[in-house]
């Protein structure tokens, strides 16, 4: 059975998908906090994955649909909003990697 909370959040999340082509949630606040607690920073390394498919998912959907491409030379401010979303993909899965002592690269070859 799902709380109160979780009905009103799941609302919400189906509302903000309506106004949104793009929406990553981070599913629990205390992420980090929760995976240290239980030993399993693999919870970590999972989210860092779903939000880098979750890109790549939005990446390949403007392949195939030029109103959802990142770049959109008539509509600057939605390429300014896209690129302020691959920016903070970036920022959040370089910090999830700053957990694993891993540097992240600029380009993949």
């Amino acid at each position: 059975f799902k709380s109160m909370e979780q009905k009103r959040y799941a609302a919400g999340i189906a509302e903000l998908k309506k106004e949104v082509d793009t929406l990553i949630v981070i599913p629990n606040d205390k992420l980090l906090e929760s995976a240290a607690e239980a030993h399993e920073p693999h919870r970590i390394a999972f989210f860092l994955y779903d939000v880098a498919a979750a890109l790549h998912a939005q990446w390949n959907r403007g392949q195939n649909n030029a109103v959802l491409r990142f770049l959109l030379p008539d509509e600057p401010q939605v390429t300014r909003a896209r690129l302020a979303l691959l920016q903070s993909v970036a920022f959040v899965i370089a910090s999830g990697l700053e957990v694993f002592a891993v540097e992240p690269v600029e380009e993949l070859r």
